[in-house]
């Protein structure tokens, strides 16, 4: 029966013309998406699947894990917490300093509420760092590494930086002593004695960076100088960091050089040099072009061009060319501290 069956289909099929039944093109062509779909091309696919799979896996074992870890921070707090708090202490109490330094240069002197300010901030950073070297940490001696002298016992890796950052917090704050004291003692009016007084800001600014560079060095230099690295290993690293470090202090080292040097020289050499009676007749008219009077002091600059000393210098402390022809007479090859401020970039290495 099945026979005749499928005989008398094939004989209606070569009877209608040769066209197939729609059913089975349908059937055929779902077993040929079924084959397709089952080929080598559908591997992207199950990559994608994969790569989603790995990364919810990382999730999940964040998720487990960050309860652990948090326990693990608290320990870490737990027994860091003197030298992390009095960190936050002196990190603001230098901020703090800062600004009213600033604050106080910004007005040149005239606000009496800034003085007082002033005195108060260094009664305070000084009182803090007399604490923080010889009352809290009597043990570890930080006063050593102040003067540059190694640890009395090895540290580890923990200790080591925060030691670094106490002492280099420490010195920030010796700076901004220094800055305070010096603000209260000299107070110049406005003139070529306030822009001395900025050489002398910019002067001991690049005096802590340069020092502040060299207080971790005695510190690494123990931790690196130990037996149980091994002699190989440990002359190796120490060798690699003296030279890395030795990079880094030439360029303070310049910096250093360069605002001392500006400190020394008298404020005419900074930019040029005294213009004598002949030149300024030269000039036919002896008015100055920045202040339309007459010359008082005249100073030539590099460019041939002759303004007041007084003039040239208000004008240079706020750009770096001649009024006139724009020719660079000012070189920025040292960045000024004279507002007063602290670059403080925190020096753990």
């Amino acid at each position: 029966m099945l026979g005749r069956g499928e005989g008398g289909r094939q004989n209606q099929r070569r009877s209608s013309g040769g066209q197939e039944d729609p059913l089975e093109l349908a059937v055929h062509r779902a077993s040929s998406t079924s084959v397709s779909s089952d080929s080598p091309r559908a591997t992207p696919t199950a990559g994608a699947g994969n790569s989603t799979f790995d990364y919810n896996v990382v999730l999940l074992w964040l998720e487990q894990a960050l309860p652990f870890l948090l326990i693990l921070f608290c320990f870490f707090l737990r027994e860091h917490l003197m030298e992390i708090g009095f960190f936050g202490l002196h990190t603001f109490l230098f901020l703090k300093g800062n600004q009213i330094i600033r604050s106080t240069i910004a007005h040149r002197g005239a606000n009496s509420n800034s003085s007082k300010k002033l005195v108060l901030v260094t009664s305070l950073l000084s009182a803090s760092s007399v604490l923080l070297l010889l009352v809290v940490f009597p043990q570890q001696k930080l006063w050593k590494s102040m003067v540059l002298i190694p640890p009395p016992h090895r540290l580890n890796v923990w200790h080591s930086l925060f030691r670094c950052a106490l002492c280099d917090v420490t010195l920030r704050q010796a700076g901004v002593v220094v800055k305070a004291s010096q603000l209260l003692v000299w107070r110049p009016a406005a003139g070529s004695q306030f822009r001395r007084q900025g050489h002398l800001l910019t002067f001991v600014e690049h005096a802590t960076i340069l020092y502040g560079l060299l207080l971790p060095v005695p510190i690494w230099y123990s931790f690196f100088q130990t037996e149980t690295f091994g002699q190989i290993f440990s002359s190796v690293s120490t060798g690699f960091y003296l030279t890395m470090k030795i990079s880094t202090l030439f360029e303070k080292v310049l910096n250093f050089v360069v605002a001392l040097r500006i400190l020394i020289q008298p404020v005419c050499d900074h930019y040029g040099t005294r213009a004598t009676k002949e030149e300024v007749c030269e000039l036919g008219d002896a008015c100055c072009s920045i202040c339309q009077d007459e010359m008082a002091s005249p100073l030539k600059l590099r460019c041939n061009h002759i303004f007041c000393a007084e003039c040239i210098g208000e004008w240079l402390d706020r750009d770096t060319t001649c009024p006139l022809c724009r020719t660079v007479v000012k070189s920025d090859v040292v960045r000024s501290f004279s507002d007063g401020s602290s670059g403080w970039i925190l020096q753990l290495f």
